[in-house]
């Protein structure tokens, strides 16, 4: 009888340290649960991105393209297993999720995509860092109260969740740029087109950049192109296809476009396209005030509808 009742009491005393769902042990070290992730892939393609910002791209109407990945880091906050995977594609992932063990108290998952991150960029910044074209960065990120948790077939506590990258910038086009005559005769005998920029644009992702203002402010595509590292939102025409009264010239070639990364702006504060040129010669008995024979086309107001379609990145 004393044995037993030693047996008896040994065994109520391994009902008092009995492991959760989360806290199972194996070999004296402790486990957890598992947390698996979903990688939503809507938004992973996109209208156009342009490869060099710098010049023209070639397009396709009404099509889109997939996102050009580069990198994916999965990263995972908890009290117990915080860590991050690695990937090169979503090709990787094992049927678009990602998974992690031995997990206690989760908080938080983060996905970044082709070095997307959760602060505010600066417009200098994503451009320094080649983010342009179809590698565009994306973040997304979960916190603990959006993971769903359930048990699998062998009792172990499973975390489930789902993160939806988003483009942390807006994407602006611009295409069909040509002389046209109104049927009143044209002033000019020769105008040459330098090029193109955008202005009025946000600096940074959010509030002001380096104590200045807010959105750009230039006054000339000379300004436009030494400030370059600052707002590189620009094209510039070649040499030999700079003549703005060649019949039927389509600025860029048919099927192209001018194609720019920039910050998403209120719908009453958008950017303003600038166009530039030079070599600008009047006919007689019209009057060009500029002595430097140089003007501005501008564009402030943008028309959009159902039926618009986005032109595609070449690779």
């Amino acid at each position: 009888m004393k044995i037993s009742k030693s047996l008896f009491l040994a065994f109520a005393g391994l009902g008092l340290f009995a492991c959760s769902n989360e806290d199972v042990t194996e070999n004296g070290v402790q486990g957890g649960a598992d947390v698996t992730v979903t990688v939503n892939p809507q938004g992973l393609s996109r209208g156009s991105r342009a490869i060099d910002p710098s010049n023209p791209i070639n397009g396709v109407n009404g099509d889109e393209q997939d996102v050009d990945i580069n990198s994916i880091v999965v990263k995972l906050t908890a009290g117990v297993g915080s860590n991050e995977q690695k990937f090169t594609s979503m090709s990787e992932l094992t049927n678009g999720t990602v998974t992690f063990n031995g997990v206690r108290n989760p908080s938080k998952i983060e996905v970044f995509i082709n070095g997307g991150k959760a602060e505010d960029w600066t417009l200098a910044e994503f451009y320094q860092g080649n983010h342009v074209g179809l590698a565009a960065p994306m973040y997304g990120s979960a916190d603990g109260n959006e993971f769903e948790t359930t048990t699998s077939a062998e009792g172990k506590t499973v975390y489930n969740v789902t993160v939806t990258p988003k483009h942390e910038t807006a994407l602006l086009e611009f295409s069909g740029i040509s002389h046209k005559d109104d049927g009143e005769g044209c002033i000019f005998n020769a105008i040459n087109f330098e090029g193109l920029f955008l202005n009025h644009v946000k600096l940074a992702e959010n509030g002001q950049y380096m104590g200045d203002d807010n959105l750009t402010k230039v006054e000339s595509f000379y300004d436009v192109q030494q400030l370059g590292y600052l707002i590189p939102t620009y094209s510039v025409i070649a040499d030999a296809d700079m003549n703005f009264l060649t019949p039927l010239k389509v600025w860029p070639a048919e099927g192209k476009c001018y194609s720019y990364n920039i910050f998403p702006q209120a719908s009453l504060d958008l950017p303003v396209l600038t166009l530039c040129f030079k070599d600008i010669a009047v006919k007689d008995g019209q009057v060009w005030a500029n002595a430097d024979n140089k003007g501005y086309a501008t564009v402030k107001t943008y028309k959009l509808t159902e039926v618009s379609h986005p032109f595609i990145s070449a690779i």
